[in-house]
């Protein structure tokens, strides 16, 4: 199943691969399955039983960003599918919890994995061994809300003197890499 980040590079992985699209945007997928499900609808659950891994890509590549879409879907246990692996290397997720697309050569490659793990239910499985050392997570909730209410009440001040500087510098974009 997946996510619709604006990326130039899934409809390619749906040349090689099965996807199924659920969303407005399903037009961008020549080769996937397309269907219509509003999200939170109670038809979403279904076509989530009927799968197994979930692309959740990123809206922008920053620093200490992870989409909301990652923990959502692995707290109905599908293994989401990222682009970076580096993205999460310093957010105390388990490395073996997820497939990045980085650590494959091609959509072909990757594609041949999934595969594998379509067919293969102990492979698939190694995914959720974290389950016997952390709790699932039900939903996913920042608290990023109190902690600017916090700040504000505590009158602490960030000055940005140039805010493109601020946000491209090591933060976000190609220098993350």
């Amino acid at each position: 199943m997946a996510s619709l980040a604006g990326l130039i590079c899934e409809p390619q992985l749906s040349e090689v691969t099965n996807i199924t699209v659920a969303g407005k945007c399903n037009w961008f997928y020549p080769t996937a399955n397309k269907v219509t499900c509003p999200r939170g609808d109670p038809c979403e659950d279904d076509l989530i039983a009927e799968h197994r891994f979930y692309i959740s890509f990123e809206n922008s590549e920053c620093k200490g960003y992870i989409t909301e879409k990652f923990f959502k879907r692995m707290s109905q246990m599908l293994v989401p599918i990222v682009l970076k692996r580096i993205i999460y290397k310093d957010e105390d997720i388990p490395p073996d919890s997820f497939i990045a697309l980085d650590d494959f050569h091609s959509y072909k490659h990757l594609a041949t994995h999934l595969d594998m793990l379509l067919h293969n239910d102990s492979e698939y499985m190694k995914y959720f061994k974290w389950t016997r050392r952390y709790r699932k997570p039900y939903s996913y909730k920042s608290d990023v809300g109190c902690k600017l209410c916090a700040d504000l009440h505590a009158r602490k001040e960030l000055r940005v003197h140039n805010i493109r500087e601020h946000i491209y510098r090591n933060q976000c974009g190609p220098r993350f890499d």
